[in-house]
């Protein structure tokens, strides 16, 4: 039976030949990476933003009987006063649970990036202008590595180069991870691989991606960077859920976290209470049924996994 010629063909000729993405029609294969200390699987629990919704999450996940959780406080540390952010790492610590904390000064509230704030300057994302707000970021990265956390959500390119020098030169503790925002726009593997060689020690691609591009994105990054994949989605940002691929992500995109709890609230900066925590954590349930009914020879990440990135206690 004849196939159809493809357009682009020159393009996928080469691409093909050099072992690069040419085409969204390829087989999946699962992948035998694994996180450096076993398993090929997290759970992510995104925008934590106060000690109250922490505490929150932390009882919904003991109902549950769900012990091990990475959270993330994406509105940013600038905005919280140091007493709390003290107190949720502290928690955190106390209750075994990870916690990602991102960072500003960001374009949305820096004086210096009016352009941002225009309908054309929306499109640079979170990327920093000026070299104030790059100082500015550094010092709020020092601030959380001396309050004992351990890893740190990065929304710009030159600023995750800039911590990764200090990382390895000691400025920084070695333990702090760099975590990359889905705001870097991280969409295909040739952009996540440029992320890596930068230091990046997980990857947040854009929401939408599809399984062929993150299973490209996995071929290409080493095993000690994991990918985070939102599963289901804020109505603001398209309300999706894709739970039903959540064994072939789990296979080809291994080490993974798994990112769930977003379709819980429409938007990411609503009020959130009890009632929010508790859905999020029936989404982690349904997610996790989706794979433990395929049967796979996977297996959760390691209890004692650095990844998890609990706080150290102070």
């Amino acid at each position: 039976m004849n196939t159809v010629k493809r357009g682009a063909s020159r393009a996928r000729k080469w691409l093909q030949e050099n072992d690069l993405p040419y085409s969204d029609h390829i087989e999946l294969k699962p992948c035998e990476k694994e996180f450096p200390d076993g398993g090929h699987y997290g759970i992510n629990i995104p925008v934590i933003t106060s000690l109250k919704l922490l505490e929150y999450t932390a009882k919904e996940l003991r109902k549950a009987g769900i012990e091990k959780v990475q959270t993330a406080q994406t509105t940013g540390s600038h905005l919280m006063c140091e007493s709390e952010i003290k107190e949720m790492l502290a928690a955190c610590a106390e209750y075994g649970i990870g916690m990602i904390f991102g960072i500003g000064t960001r374009p949305e509230f820096d004086i210096k990036a009016s352009f941002y704030r225009s309908k054309y300057g929306l499109e640079q994302g979170r990327r920093l202008n000026n070299n104030d707000a790059i100082a500015c970021a550094v010092d709020e990265a020092l601030k959380l590595a001396d309050f004992g956390c351990t890893n740190i959500a990065l929304y710009d390119l030159g600023l995750l180069r800039i911590l990764s020098k200090m990382r390895d030169e000691g400025a920084l503790p070695k333990d702090v991870l760099f975590t990359i925002s889905s705001h870097c726009s991280i969409s295909n593997s040739a952009t996540a691989e440029v992320f890596a060689e930068n230091g990046a020690d997980m990857i947040v691609p854009l929401h939408d991606v599809g399984l062929p591009v993150l299973q490209e994105m996995r071929k290409v990054l080493p095993d000690k960077v994991a990918l985070c994949i939102p599963l289901d989605m804020y109505k603001a940002k398209g309300g999706f859920i894709r739970f039903y691929e959540i064994p072939d992500i789990v296979q080809i995109a291994s080490p993974v976290f798994l990112k769930f709890g977003a379709s819980a609230q429409a938007d990411p900066y609503d009020a959130v209470g009890g009632d929010v925590a508790r859905n999020r954590v029936e989404r982690i349930i349904v997610g996790l049924e989706h794979l433990e009914r395929e049967n796979l020879s996977v297996s959760p990440l390691s209890e004692s996994s650095p990844y998890w990135s609990v706080p150290r206690k102070k």
